[in-house]
């Protein structure tokens, strides 16, 4: 019988060891595993880690404790912006946890909403974090949407909006001094003031189209609608006639615009008269009168809620399109 070394075989046995603890090891330290390996922590507020698989001792560790701090529990606290590797070790196996600190985070229920023109909505977003950071907000289309904060509680930002008119505008709430930390809803505006498509302006009366105008203004800046009055119209139909040859607020027989409306016996209160020349459309004039101080204040007056408007053509005279708005309130 051939003799078999006794080292050969303490060798055998000692390699089988080796290799059953080495996968005895290894598939232990496979069960081992943190319940996050990257988490994103707003300023100020912690979180707990999890090392599952072991119930071993825990070392936790920090690569950057200015930005992160770890307990020996494994609780994390984000102590400043930027990013932090949190450390676990255990039975010789390490494991890590990415950690982004941001300032703060805003979210909302939606990012994307109509509005119909001359409506009012309201927007809510949600704040976390930011202690000390002032809010901000911006409006990217101010000719489509009108906006503003009208309250702040409980973490919860209510930003109103109000449709001027069609197009599309990007409403972003962030923080002035971290302007990373932000939400942005779109609003897409659609109808009119007056219910017709934009298209269809200028298929309206003349009237009809400076009160669209007009109404469009007066949102901007928070005021109620004008409506237009027929007897109204019918005394602004004859001062426009009348400024044709005799471009005054005074009519040619020396009185005030305001004997208009008593021809057509319009009992009026408060009043005030808008006149213009040379302008093809009524958004031109409407637009011209919002850079002359005395025709923008009887747009924006406060008190007006009704008014009459009408354009006169002449092909005789130098300027050739004629334009009045009569205005009148409490």
């Amino acid at each position: 019988m051939k003799k078999i070394k006794l080292s050969g075989i303490l060798s055998v046995m000692l390699a089988l060891i080796m290799t059953v603890s080495l996968f005895t090891i290894n598939s232990s330290a496979a069960k081992i595993y943190l319940n996050k390996y990257s988490i994103n922590m707003v300023k100020g507020t912690g979180y707990t880690l999890e090392l599952k698989g072991t119930k071993n001792k825990v070392t936790w560790s920090t690569s950057n404790k200015n930005i992160a701090t770890v307990s020996e529990n494994g609780r994390v606290t984000a102590v400043k912006k930027g990013t932090a590797t949190i450390y676990a070790t255990v039975s010789g196996v390490t494991l890590k946890c990415k950690v982004n600190v941001l300032n703060g985070h805003i979210t909302t229920e939606k990012t994307k909403a109509d509005l119909a023109t001359g409506d009012k909505g309201t927007l809510i977003f949600n704040v976390k974090g930011g202690a000390g950071q002032k809010l901000s907000c911006r409006n990217s289309n101010p000719d489509a949407v009108k906006m503003k904060i009208v309250k702040i509680s409980d973490g919860k930002v209510y930003v109103e909006v109000r449709g001027l008119e069609e197009g599309t505008a990007n409403i972003t709430l962030y923080f002035k001094d971290d302007s990373s930390v932000k939400k942005t809803v779109r609003l897409n505006v659609i109808g009119d003031t007056v219910g017709v498509e934009e298209e269809d302006i200028y298929e309206m009366g003349y009237a009809d189209q400076l009160l669209y105008y007009i109404n469009i203004e007066r949102m901007k800046n928070d005021l109620d609608p004008l409506t237009a009055d027929d007897d109204m119209c019918l005394a602004a139909e004859m001062r426009a006639g009348e400024i044709v040859t005799h471009y005054s607020h005074k009519r040619p027989n020396g009185l005030s615009y305001e004997s208009a409306l008593d021809e057509v016996e319009y009992y009026y209160f408060e009043t005030g008269e808008n006149i213009a020349s040379d302008f093809v459309s009524a958004k031109a004039v409407v637009q011209q009168w919002m850079k002359q101080r005395k025709y923008r204040d009887n747009i924006l007056n406060p008190n007006f809620r009704r008014m009459g408007g009408a354009r006169a053509y002449s092909v005789d005279s130098f300027d050739t399109y004629y334009w009045v708005v009569i205005f009148d309130g409490i």
